[in-house]
C-alpha cells in the first residue's frame, strides 16, 4: 500500500458520509425541496465549471451533434441518479441508504 492510495481511499469514504448527511437533511426538508436544491446545485456547478472547459471544448459547441450527446450523457449519468438518491433519502433511514450505497460496486459489477 501506497500511503497516497490511502489518503485517496479515507477521503472517499469522508465525502460519502457527507454526502448522505448533507443530502438526507436535504431531503428531509419535504416535498419536491430536494429536487429543486439539487437542481440549483447542479446550475452552479456548472457557472463553476464551465469557463475550465470551455477552451478546449469550443470546437464542440458548434456541432449539434456533440450538443445533444453530452446533454444526455449530463441528464443519463448526473441528473436521474441523484434525483432517484434523493427520492431513496427522503424515504430510507441514513444507515439503509448507505447501506443500499456501499452494495451499488457490486450490483453493477452483476448487471
Amino acid at each position: 500500500g501506497e500511503p497516497i492510495g490511502y489518503i485517496f481511499a479515507f477521503a472517499n469514504c469522508a465525502l460519502f458520509v457527507l454526502y448522505i448527511l448533507l443530502g438526507h437533511r436535504i431531503a428531509a426538508s419535504g416535498g419536491r425541496g430536494g429536487v429543486d436544491r439539487l437542481a440549483m446545485a447542479m446550475v452552479v456547478a456548472s457557472i463553476v465549471i464551465t469557463p475550465i472547459g470551455l477552451k478546449s471544448a469550443s470546437g464542440a459547441l458548434l456541432d449539434p451533434k456533440i450538443l445533444l450527446a453530452g446533454a444526455g450523457v449530463g441528464i443519463c449519468s448526473s441528473v436521474i441518479p441523484y434525483i432517484c438518491d434523493q427520492f431513496a433519502m427522503a424515504r430510507l433511514s441514513k444507515a439503509t441508504f448507505a447501506l443500499m450505497l456501499s452494495l451499488l460496486p457490486a450490483t453493477a459489477c452483476l448487471v
